[in-house]
């Protein structure tokens, strides 16, 4: 599972900025950098999650319920971050 949440962290910065351009620039990677994860990440699911033109990208059905899936997580994640700080103990670093 570890390894992929490189390419999941990327797929949901392409969706969410729009762009490749500026997820590459997000995580400091080339564009090329983030398509390939992307494609990796649709091999390993066996799902195309984009489709892909000259000027324009479309999430597929599945492409969007990932993104759906993965907004849900990144939102739980951020609560219990959260929810740790809160709870820690000033006496402990």
């Amino acid at each position: 599972m570890l390894s992929l949440l490189k390419p999941l962290s990327m797929f949901e910065a392409v969706i969410r900025n729009k762009s490749f351009t500026k997820a590459a620039n997000e995580h400091q990677v080339s564009s090329s950098a983030i398509s390939h994860e992307v494609e990796s990440l649709e091999e390993y699911l066996g799902v195309k999650l984009l489709v892909r033109s000259d000027y324009a990208m479309t999430l597929t059905e599945e492409g969007s319920s990932l993104y759906k899936d993965l907004a849900k997580s990144k939102t739980l994640l951020e609560r219990g971050f959260k929810s740790l700080k809160a709870s820690k103990s000033p006496t402990h670093h």
